[in-house]
C-alpha cells in the first residue's frame, strides 16, 4: 500500500520528512509556508511512499534522524521482515529470546532501535543522594545526639540507613 507523504528537499539533494526535521536541522522557528522555505533553499512537495520498506530494503544507520521515525517503520514489519533486517545488520545474537513473542518482538525492535541510536555510556548517572556524605554510623550517631528511636531494621545495614534518614527527617534534623 502506498501513501502520499510530504517531503522537504534541501539544495544538496537531503531529503526530510518532517517539518520537526528541518526546523532540528536549520536550528530557527521555521513556518511550513512555501515563500519562507523557498527562500531557505528547502523545496517542498510530496511523494508516493511505500508503507513499509521492501523487501531487504531497510533503512541504513544514520538515514533516519529520530526514534520516532523508526518505530513507524518497524510497527508496519512482520515478524519474519524484522528477523531479516536482524541477520541482514549482523544482530541476530544480540536478542535474547524468550518463549513470548510479543516479548521477542519488542527485545528485536529495541536492538534494531540501539544500532540506529546508541546510547552515550555514562550519560544516566544515578544522581548522588542528598545523604551520600553522611555514613551509616554518622546517621545513627546524629539520632542518638538529638535522642530519637530508629525502627528496628532487622540486621540489615541498608535499612538501618534508610529508618535513620527517615527519623532525622520527620524531627526536622535533615532537610
Amino acid at each position: 500500500m502506498a501513501t502520499k507523504k510530504t517531503v522537504y528537499t534541501l539544495e544538496d539533494g537531503t531529503k526530510l520528512y518532517s517539518i520537526k526535521d528541518v526546523r532540528a536541522l536549520i536550528g530557527n522557528e521555521v513556518k511550513d509556508n512555501k515563500a519562507e522555505l523557498t527562500s531557505l533553499g528547502i523545496t517542498k512537495s510530496t511523494e508516493v511512499m511505500e508503507s513499509s520498506p521492501a523487501e531487504g530494503n531497510y533503512p541504513e544507520v544514520g538515514t533516519v534522524t529520530d526514534t520516532s521515525v523508526l518505530k513507524k517503520i518497524y510497527k508496519k514489519l512482520s515478524d519474519k521482515q524484522l528477523d531479516e533486517w536482524l541477520e541482514l545488520e549482523g544482530l541476530t545474537d544480540k536478542v535474547n529470546l524468550c518463549e513470548h513473542a510479543a516479548i521477542n518482538r519488542m527485545r528485536k525492535c529495541m536492538t534494531i532501535t540501539n544500532l540506529h541510536f546508541p546510547k552515550t555510556p555514562g550519560a544516566s548517572k544515578a544522581k548522588k543522594s542528598k545523604y551520600a556524605d553522611y555514613t551509616t554510623e554518622q546517621l545513627v550517631q546524629m539520632c542518638a545526639d538529638n535522642d530519637l528511636d530508629i525502627k528496628d531494621d532487622k540486621g540489615d545495614m541498608r535499612i538501618l540507613r534508610m529508618y535513620s534518614i527517615m527519623t532525622l527527617k520527620k524531627a526536622g534534623v535533615l532537610e
